[in-house]
């Protein structure tokens, strides 16, 4: 095989020595008529004498054959690294395939998440503008319930100032009790402070105006001169009668038989007898009118008339009745006069409690304070009123041209 043979093709090996004598063995057992020839010839061999052993030969190897080797030997690298570079190939193609199949899942699980993130997003924000339209109308809510509150407050503070200037009316009217009208008003004046409404100027004015009037008034200790008359008729059983009773008279101590004068003559018997009926008859000089001597049952209904003489003219004070007031007060006294010692100091006394209680005015001018509920009653009524209806717009003009009357020349 020369050089340029393929490189896929092998050159046959040459003939070694060994190689050619079973070559030769093999052709005569191939033979079998030439067995005793060769027997012969191999005998008569043996006969002569034996060559000189030659020289082994070396090998001598051809050029070639190493390039032939070589070329193999990159040919086979080059077929193993083909192999590889194509298992690598597949390998890589597979995992490529792989990682695509991986991919376009991944892809299918995105998408799919991105649409359910859409979604979401979509239901967040719908949830979002449900949430601020509702936010929306609770703070609505809540400013209409602060203004209704507001409202409230001030329609309640205004319906008690209300409440309390009648009551001023009525107990100054009907009970002539200043203390508490003026009372009621200040409470009055306090609540539509407490409204800040300017509108509610005009009604303070008005209460500032009804309270100074009040205030102007004399005003009388009733609660004091109540007492007083509470204690007058607590003493009055202290007081002494004009016209002392049997149990006023001082009494005698008693004698006994053996002070008792003894008569021991009949002729001293008169004297004797006048003597006791002197001791049981008391004869007094009175330099004014007699009064009737009073049994100890009149003398009780006489304190106890005085002392409700004196218990009516109290219940009067405290009703604002002037005239039953000095009345009884007055009849107090005439009783007093008549039928007590008036030179006893506790009599005295008396008599001038009686006179300052009856110079108390108890039931003065009383002024007129119906304008602050005029004023307030005008402001209610205001309020309560529904407001104005605005008014439609007014149509619009026609345009010049239509209401100017033209003008042509003849």
């Amino acid at each position: 095989m020369t050089d340029n043979a393929k490189p896929g093709q092998d050159r046959p090996p040459k003939p070694t020595p060994a190689k050619a004598g079973a070559a030769r063995e093999t052709r005569q057992a191939a033979d079998p008529g030439k067995p005793a020839k060769a027997a012969g010839k191999s005998a008569t061999g043996t006969k002569k004498a034996r060559p000189p052993a030659r020289k082994p030969r070396t090998k001598r190897r051809h050029p070639g054959t190493l390039a032939l080797y070589l070329a193999q030997l990159a040919l086979l690298s080059a077929l193993a690294v083909a192999g590889g570079m194509f298992y690598l190939w597949q390998a890589n193609e597979s995992q490529l395939a792989r990682l695509q199949q991986q991919l376009g899942r991944l892809d299918t699980g995105m998408d799919r998440n991105v649409e359910q993130q859409q979604q979401f997003e979509q239901a967040v924000r719908h949830e979002l503008g449900l949430l601020n339209e509702r936010q929306q109308a609770l703070f609505d809510s809540i400013d209409d319930l602060i203004r209704t509150r507001r409202y409230l407050k001030q329609d309640w503070l205004v319906a008690e100032a209300n409440y309390l200037v009648n009551l001023a009316g009525e107990q100054l009217t009907l009970a002539r009790d200043v203390n508490t009208a003026l009372a009621a008003l200040r409470a009055a004046d306090t609540r539509l402070r407490e409204v800040g409404d300017p509108s509610l100027l005009p009604v303070r004015k008005a209460l500032a105006h009804d309270i100074l009037a009040l205030e102007a008034v004399n005003r009388p200790d009733l609660a004091g001169l109540s007492l007083k008359l509470s204690a007058l008729a607590g003493e009055v059983d202290t007081l002494p009668l004009l016209t002392p009773g049997p149990a006023s008279a001082v009494p005698e101590p008693p004698q006994g038989d053996a002070t008792a004068p003894r008569v021991e003559d009949w002729k001293a018997l008169p004297a004797a007898m006048w003597d006791d009926l002197k001791k049981l008859i008391i004869i007094r000089d009175h330099q004014g009118p007699i009064k009737p001597l009073l049994s100890p049952g009149q003398h009780f209904f006489l304190i106890q008339n005085l002392k409700l003489q004196l218990e009516q003219a109290r219940l009067a004070l405290l009703r604002n009745e002037d005239g039953v007031y000095h009345e009884r007060l007055a009849t107090a006294e005439s009783w007093i006069r008549n039928w007590f010692d008036i030179g006893d100091d506790h009599t005295r006394h008396a008599l001038e409690v009686i006179a300052e209680l009856g110079a108390q005015d108890i039931q003065p001018a009383l002024p007129d304070i119906t304008a602050s509920y005029r004023a307030l009653k005008a402001y209610r009524e205001e309020q309560a009123r529904p407001p104005a209806q605005p008014e439609p717009p007014a149509s619009q003009s026609k345009p010049a041209a239509d209401a100017t009357t033209l003008q042509v020349p003849l």
